[in-house]
């Protein structure tokens, strides 16, 4: 149906369509009206995906639009950049950690546009909200697709202020998406907080640039 569109009514079209995403998931988010562990992931799960089933018409510039302020309202990302870049955070200064965390908050974005980028048919399951170590709460989900077998994510959660926000991903309940960071962290950008910045900001420009379409 869309080759039979007339390019003219396009930007209108995907305009629309934009704009149905984001208003579903403001209304998503207004509807939460107690932030637990479970909601807080299972929000962020149906935000990703309405972003899959609209991929293609949204492309990674829509999607990262759409899928910005979710990430920030359910990651933590302070702490998360904090935990990552280890001293070169501490070292830096205000001005050099602000720069840190926008590129990381843009990397994670990105990362998340990139990735989820078509839809097959795949569904999120939550199995379980458990207490986990020093305060946090964990919540195991899946990733239930149709051509293989199921991904195992446990999300790792910590209260703050009136919010459960995420401060790690385990992937088969073993690996830590924050660990992996921070050891890939570490040998990138000279030990310096500045070179880390270029660098992250450098693979963010990177994913949007080559987005992952389908058929592409």
């Amino acid at each position: 149906m869309l080759r039979a569109t007339p390019m003219f009514f396009v930007p209108r079209l995907v305009a629309a369509v934009f704009a149905a995403v984001l208003a579903a998931v403001l209304v998503a988010g207004t509807l939460r009206a107690e932030n637990g562990p479970a909601t807080a992931v299972e929000g962020f799960h149906q935000t990703l995906l309405l972003v899959m089933k609209q991929a293609e018409m949204l492309g990674i510039e829509g999607r990262y639009r759409v899928l910005e302020p979710r990430v920030e309202e359910t990651l933590d990302l302070q702490r998360m950049i904090r935990v990552a870049a280890g001293s070169q955070w501490t070292k830096a200064s205000p001005e050099e950690r602000a720069r840190l965390f926008d590129a990381f908050a843009r990397l994670t974005v990105a990362t998340y546009a990139s990735r989820f980028s078509g839809y097959s048919g795949e569904s999120f399951e939550t199995l379980a909200e458990r207490p986990g170590p020093r305060d946090t709460m964990l919540v195991d989900t899946r990733i239930v697709r149709s051509d293989g077998p199921p991904v195992a994510l446990t999300y790792v959660l910590r209260k703050t202020g009136d919010r459960w926000r995420v401060i790690d991903i385990l992937l088969n309940s073993t690996v830590s998406e924050l660990a992996m960071r921070r050891s890939e962290y570490r040998s990138l950008g000279g030990g310096k907080a500045a070179g880390l910045t270029h660098k992250l900001n450098a693979k963010a420009d990177e994913l949007m640039a080559v987005p992952r379409e389908s058929g592409s």
